[in-house]
């Protein structure tokens, strides 16, 4: 699948005719390179479907922080591709993606569908809506503040029985999880 630009998508009818169309995109991009243009993110905000991965890497310390934490994708629900979240100041990635359901693992970055790493001030993932997860591996690492990552049932997401979910260096001295 080829590479789409950060802003651009496509409408295209689902297959109730009663229902609105869907937005779909391509690859979404958000790294210092797209943050140091100006890339235009409300357009994306809209996007439901994206036919290729997510990149949210913005190394929050080169850009401003009002921009990043602007960013959201309130109706993305699935991802065809693979999902890396890292180098952010986000907290969690609830707000981000309040919607997010599904991630199909088509293309893979080194066998994972979903990477979170070095996001340092993570104290949660906040991806409640996921419940699926349809190939490759997961790995949660370097998150330093990031606690219970191995609580989820992991199990229960992934759809592939032979797929591994790695969760290391996070925080590990934490509460008592309820």
């Amino acid at each position: 699948m080829g590479t789409f630009l950060a802003n651009t998508h496509a409408e295209i009818p689902t297959k109730n005719a009663n229902y609105p169309s869907r937005r779909v995109c391509g690859d979404i991009r958000v790294t210092l390179f797209e943050l140091k243009r100006d890339f235009d993110v409300h357009t994306l905000s809209s996007c439901e479907i994206s036919l290729g991965s997510v990149i949210y890497a913005p190394m929050h310390f080169s850009v401003d922080t009002s921009t990043i934490t602007a960013i959201r994708f309130p109706n993305l629900r699935e991802v065809h591709g693979y999902i890396l979240l890292a180098y952010s100041s986000m907290h969690s990635f609830s707000s981000m993606f309040p919607r997010l359901s599904v991630i199909h693992g088509k293309d893979l970055y080194h066998g994972y569908s979903l990477i979170i790493m070095d996001n340092f001030l993570l104290e949660s993932l906040g991806l409640t809506s996921l419940i699926s997860i349809r190939r490759g591996n997961v790995i949660i690492a370097r998150n330093s503040q990031l606690c219970y990552a191995r609580s989820l049932h992991w199990d229960d997401v992934m759809e592939t029985k032979n797929t591994q979910v790695i969760a290391r260096q996070n925080r590990d001295n934490c509460a008592f999880c309820p």
